[in-house]
């Protein structure tokens, strides 16, 4: 999706008003209470207390690790005997409580974009830094526990300007690096500093004693990255840059551009208008459309705090919704 198709999408991101400290807490309780009422609707099915009552990790003690259990159990309820009440009942009182989930997370849209505009730059620009944002709301909207005292939008800070953050380290570069290599060459910059300000010695034995790291993994980690320039000669006489070796791939660009702007147009106000802004961002992950590779049901699901069919509903109703809105422009045009 370009810029400017995505940015037409936002102004209606931001209807919702921002909620006060009582809302927000009163939607908290709700959510518990919705998720309480599916688990004791389906807590006596056999599929489901073989579900929740399965061996776990350490996943299961936390707060997403139960979100998954009560999914799953509901789930294997539902499979199971669908026509049962409680299996139903509990399906839609876990749908209510996705639903309020869903509400909390985006009163805190303004921080998703005040952190966008905060941290864009040349290679991610703000609207994909959006997004990535508005991933790290529902994140926090899944962890949130109101019983510790904290707001809401003071905790979704946090998980916003984390998964804005990582994105830029893991996409925002020429070159790509792992996750796992970010993360320890932060560590390794943060022990360095501690051990400047202390005046303790900076030395490759010292930073491996206090980060258990391998002395050659640190000296890959720290080493200074060398730019090349595209007038640099890749030949003994000189006579061919490496520029000269980069494919002139202007025509083709000018030829991808070329083709039907009508039904573009079309497209582009039929994906405003017709979706919803969770069907909007399912779409967008689950296709690419802002660059990014395409999702898994699995793995968006995970990211916006819904269930893998959850998703596929969304993504199987927005794409009939986007088709009759397509053919009502066609038709009046």
């Amino acid at each position: 999706m370009t810029p400017q198709s995505t940015a037409a999408v936002r102004p209606r991101l931001f209807r919702s008003a921002r909620l006060s400290r009582g809302a927000e807490l009163e939607l908290a309780v709700m959510i518990r209470e919705a998720e309480a009422l599916a688990l004791a609707l389906i807590a006596e099915h056999p599929a489901a207390r073989a579900v929740l009552e399965a061996d776990v990790q350490y996943v299961g003690s936390t707060r997403v690790g139960e979100l998954l259990r009560l999914e799953a159990a509901v789930t294997a309820a539902a499979e199971a005997t669908p026509s049962a009440p409680g299996a139903m009942g509990a399906a839609d009182a876990l749908e209510r409580a996705e639903t309020l989930r869903w509400r909390l997370a985006m009163s805190g849209r303004h921080i998703a974009l005040a952190e966008a505009r905060k941290l864009s730059g040349a290679l991610m620009d703000e609207e994909d830094l959006f997004q990535e944002g508005l991933i790290g709301l529902v994140k926090a909207a899944r962890r949130f526990e109101p019983q510790r005292g904290l707001r809401f939008s003071t905790y979704a800070h946090w998980w916003v300007r984390a998964q804005i953050t990582r994105t830029i380290d893991r996409r925002g570069r020429l070159v790509h690096i792992s996750t796992a290599a970010l993360d320890q060459a932060r560590t390794l910059r943060k022990f360095r500093d501690e051990l400047e300000v202390s005046g303790e010695p900076i030395s490759y034995a010292t930073l491996s004693k206090y980060t258990g790291l391998r002395i050659e993994r640190i000296h890959e980690l720290l080493k200074p990255v060398h730019t090349l320039s595209l007038e640099t000669p890749i030949d003994r006489a000189a006579s061919r840059t490496l520029g000269d070796t980069l494919v002139d791939d202007q025509s083709a660009l000018q030829d991808a551009r070329f083709g039907d702007e009508r039904a573009l147009h079309r497209l582009r106000l039929a994906f405003v208008s017709a979706l919803s802004d969770r069907e909007r961002i399912v779409l967008i992950r689950r296709f690419g459309l802002d660059d990014s590779p395409p999702g898994t049901l699995t793995a968006i699901g995970d990211e916006l705090g819904l269930s893998r069919e959850r998703v596929r509903q969304l993504e199987l109703g927005a794409l009939r919704r986007l088709g009759r809105a397509l053919q009502r422009y066609e038709y009046s045009a």
